[in-house]
């Protein structure tokens, strides 16, 4: 997207700017690949990011070569393969204590600012919980609407329309604003109320999550609440669904994954939920 591409050329200037190296064609050679690297492992960036960095700039420097211009082409061996990462989902038991809570409740402990929109927030994580849609779409569906109780969407990331059917939750959703979805606040303010409201919602299973952060493995351990996120939603709709046995293929034409091994990654089982799938499957 447009904003990975800033965050990269954001990245490698400040990169030119704290090594003094100038922002030429040439800074591209041999040598750059091995600076650029551990400049950013130093940063402390994941490794997911830092493939996603080679990988944007090879896109940059395909163009440029394709132009024309001169410069060094070792970048066509820059590494830009991702690691798995691990990530939790809601099951749809936590799905249901979040969009339960009553935020207007004294319980919660605190005031809630209805300036700060939170609850609009929580109530379009889980329209995206039923609707697998990445942040980027469920943010502002203000402009779509439910015909013949389903969704569709022309989704930014793939610039593909899909056709979601409508679970009775999103409905519920839909009517209670008169109608139509509700425009969510920025990134930054989303996560942080989601995440609040996963706490206010008891979501508090010991989790220990593991990661490649600054080249080394990082083991963070926390509460599940604590580990949510916007696209949190994405993942348990695409999980909770293939729980419920319905085909990838079928799932996949609903979140836009066009391989299954890309897809798979979403589907955040342990072995444990595996095997009751199996054994699901045994006495059927």
């Amino acid at each position: 997207t447009v904003y990975n591409h800033k965050n990269a050329l954001r990245r490698l200037l400040l990169f030119c700017t704290e090594e003094r190296i100038g922002f030429v064609w040439e800074l591209f050679n041999q040598r750059f690949e091995e600076r650029f690297t551990a400049w950013m492992q130093d940063k402390g960036y994941a490794a997911n990011t830092i493939a996603s960095q080679y990988s944007i700039m090879k896109i940059w420097l395909a163009e440029a070569e394709d132009n024309g211009i001169s410069f060094d082409k070792h970048y066509h061996k820059w590494t830009t393969k991702s690691r798995d990462v691990e990530n939790i989902y809601l099951t749809e038991e936590e799905i249901e204590r979040i969009y339960s809570l009553n935020l207007d409740s004294e319980d919660l402990g605190q005031q809630i600012d209805p300036r700060q929109k939170i609850e609009i927030t929580r109530d379009m994580f889980i329209v995206a919980c039923w609707t697998g849609l990445r942040f980027g779409d469920w943010k502002d569906l203000s402009e779509v609407e439910i015909n013949e109780a389903r969704l569709t969407v022309h989704t930014h990331k793939t610039n593909k329309t899909v056709v979601i059917p409508v679970h009775p939750i999103v409905k519920e959703i839909y009517d209670k604003y008169g109608g139509k979805f509700p425009k969510v606040v920025d990134k930054a303010h989303a996560l942080k109320h989601i995440r609040q409201c996963a706490r206010w919602a008891g979501i508090n299973t010991p989790v220990s999550l593991s990661r490649v952060e600054g080249g080394k493995t990082i083991v963070k351990t926390g509460i599940k609440a604590d580990f949510v996120m916007n696209h949190t939603a994405r993942r348990s709709f695409a999980t909770n669904m293939y729980l419920k046995g319905i085909e990838p293929i079928s799932i996949m034409a609903i979140t836009g994954h066009t391989t299954q091994a890309n897809f798979m990654k979403y589907i955040k089982l342990d072995s444990e939920a595996h095997a009751k799938i199996v054994e699901r499957a045994f006495t059927q």
